[in-house]
């Protein structure tokens, strides 16, 4: 949902014609240097979380290392929260989860260490952008320096984002971190996903594809030791997996882009069930397989996620999607439906997953709307 938000967020201002910079932050070695004394006295001041057992948790820890069998000395750790582990991105979470209130004038997303900016300006005032982000950058070096979490300048990267137009305006843009000037990036990776300049995914499902090539091929080397049932297992653990993720942010792109993906799809079925080059194998998938397309998977992913915000009431997405009875009093048949704020003037703001997640839900038929519980609604939404 961080990255949904944040796609969103770009792409709305993209609708309205304005230019977005997003700036990703470094923290150098951010889980191995959180001050523990720090972090035990935020639980306890701001969470009323005891230190009684986490202190314990956190001390006494010990790190080696293995190379080419041999083991180094053990030595006693005394910064950071275990890697690995269930607990440590959450508490690194809740260390920085202060940081939203010193970058006030963007729009932060957070997950673990993986820290964005969103900031949002026009062309024709791009030095009051420049002066926002400064006061902001500002405070978060400030803040990093107090809690002692220095920021990674070098590896700190600046994404414009427009349509083409204001690109070709402000495509020298940079910025100075710390007397250090970065200048704008062509891409930035966030969370496995890799935005581009004008959010048209291409790169990303450039190297998408390349990875399901390549583990195809793997898969392929070792066909003569499994059984149909373990290529079909196989191919949906290594490669449908890749595919399945961040489907709701980047799955509503171009027709170009999702014939490359059903090509990776049609190889893997071919592979999975033993079929050559040309033969016709979609009614295949559908049936033996049960494997989406492109298309059809990108609305199962985004109705899923839909589902769970409209009947398990989440807190803080309860403001993101309006029923249409808290809209008006009348009871009528889309009583149940829900609301759409404002109407998409480009193809950003009909590819953001809330335009597109609305739509689809409203098609959606009653009763599958209004099944009992997730699993249920998952196999009906498949059948439907």
């Amino acid at each position: 949902m961080a990255m949904i938000a944040l796609t969103d967020f770009l792409k709305k201002n993209l609708d309205q014609k304005l230019f977005c910079v997003v700036i990703s932050l470094d923290f150098r070695k951010a889980l191995d240097t959180v001050p523990r004394e720090l972090l035990l006295q935020k639980l306890m001041n701001q969470y009323n979380i005891s230190d009684h057992w986490l202190r314990d948790y956190l001390t006494s820890r010990e790190q080696y290392v293995e190379y080419d069998g041999k083991v180094s000395r053990r030595q006693k750790t005394v910064a950071g929260v275990p890697q690995g582990s269930i607990l440590g991105p959450i508490l690194f979470s809740l260390f920085i989860n202060d940081l939203p209130k010193v970058a006030i004038h963007s729009q932060p997303g957070f997950f673990a260490d993986d820290s964005t900016f969103a900031f949002v300006g026009h062309r024709s005032n791009i030095e009051k952008l420049r002066c926002e982000i400064n006061i902001d950058l500002s405070n978060i070096i400030r803040w990093s320096k107090e809690i002692m979490l220095p920021l990674n300048e070098k590896k700190t990267v600046v994404l414009v984002v427009s349509n083409h137009h204001n690109l070709e305006e402000i495509k020298s843009f940079s910025m100075n971190i710390n007397e250090v000037t970065v200048y704008a990036s062509a891409e930035l990776k966030c969370l496995g996903l890799i935005l581009d300049s004008k959010l048209t995914w291409k790169n990303h499902i450039t190297n998408l594809v390349k990875k399901c090539y390549m583990r195809i091929r793997a898969i392929y080397s070792v066909r003569f030791y499994l059984t149909p049932e373990n290529f079909k297992v196989l191919g949906q653990s290594l490669v449908l997996s890749l595919i399945y993720y961040m489907c709701p942010v980047r799955g509503f792109t171009s027709q170009k882009n999702l014939n490359l993906v059903e090509k990776v799809i049609r190889s893997l079925a071919r592979l999975v069930l033993n079929k050559r080059k040309f033969d016709t194998i979609a009614g295949e998938i559908a049936t033996d397989l049960k494997w989406f397309f492109p298309s059809d998977l990108n609305q199962y992913t985004s109705l899923c996620p839909m589902y769970k915000t409209v009947t398990y009431k989440i807190d803080y997405l309860n403001d993101y999607f309006t029923p249409n009875s808290l809209i008006h009093p009348y009871y009528t048949r889309l009583r149940t439906h829900l609301h759409c704020t404002g109407v998409p003037r480009t193809n950003y703001g009909t590819s953001t997953f809330y335009y597109n997640s609305i739509s689809l839900w409203n098609k959606l038929p009653e009763n599958i709307c209004s099944s009992t519980d997730f699993r249920r609604f998952k196999n009906n939404l498949k059948s439907y």
